[in-house]
């Protein structure tokens, strides 16, 4: 499946269709986006679907998409973020300006846009610009079992621990969930994907501040 038809299937038309990325300049700055663990979920699962739940310019969506080219799998990355910012975000100079606010409204979302279609990646990636908790609901009713997700969204503990909950249900069987920042700059990440492995009695690994939980295939 090409990201064309799940923007079908989720918008009811081709969000880049009529796209102009040319009034935002490349800018594709991120963090640990380009990490090993990513790397080996898509060599391992090969992926036909994979959510990313925060996708901030699209870095590591970007570099998951990029590798699936590669591999040359027929696959989707579905990136989910609200493009509104976190509070870390607005409390922070440098990325209150990324957010691109003009009369109020962040931007955010179409630099992520050109930052995809400058690289030719607008086959693989479908943004969806909602909350993690809508975007969960509306995947659950169209019954989209991803087989990677890779959440990096807000990182209170409650919002971490929802997300994870919830999208390692909609994972599909021998699926893999990874996380961003586990980390001690960051301790409530750790705190909820620790308490989740643990009450599910799974196997979580870390690595260079992220984490992997896999789902079993019962």
């Amino acid at each position: 499946m090409q990201a064309s038809e799940m923007s079908l299937r989720l918008h009811g038309n081709d969000v880049y269709e009529g796209f102009d990325p040319s009034p935002y300049p490349d800018d594709i700055q991120g963090w640990n986006s380009e990490h090993p663990l990513l790397l080996e979920v898509i060599r391992v699962k090969q992926p036909s679907l994979i959510i990313e739940v925060g996708v901030w310019k699209g870095a590591s969506a970007i570099f998951m998409a990029e590798q699936l080219r590669m591999a040359k799998l027929s696959s989707v990355v579905i990136g989910v973020d609200t493009f509104l910012g976190s509070v870390t975000h607005l409390n922070r100079q440098e990325s209150k300006a990324s957010l691109l606010c003009r009369h109020g409204w962040p931007h955010l979302y179409y630099q992520f846009m050109a930052n995809v279609v400058r690289r030719d990646l607008q086959h693989y990636i479908c943004p969806f610009a909602q909350t993690s908790e809508t975007a969960f609901q509306y995947f659950s009713q169209l019954n989209l079992r991803p087989d990677v997700v890779h959440i990096d969204a807000a990182h209170d503990y409650e919002s971490v621990s929802r997300d994870i909950t919830n999208f390692f249900m909609l994972l599909a069987p021998g699926g893999a969930l990874v996380g961003d920042d586990f980390s001690a700059e960051w301790p409530e990440v750790i705190w909820a994907a620790t308490e989740f492995a643990k009450r599910k009695r799974l196997s979580l690994q870390q690595l260079h501040g992220k984490f992997l939980i896999q789902k079993g295939h019962d």
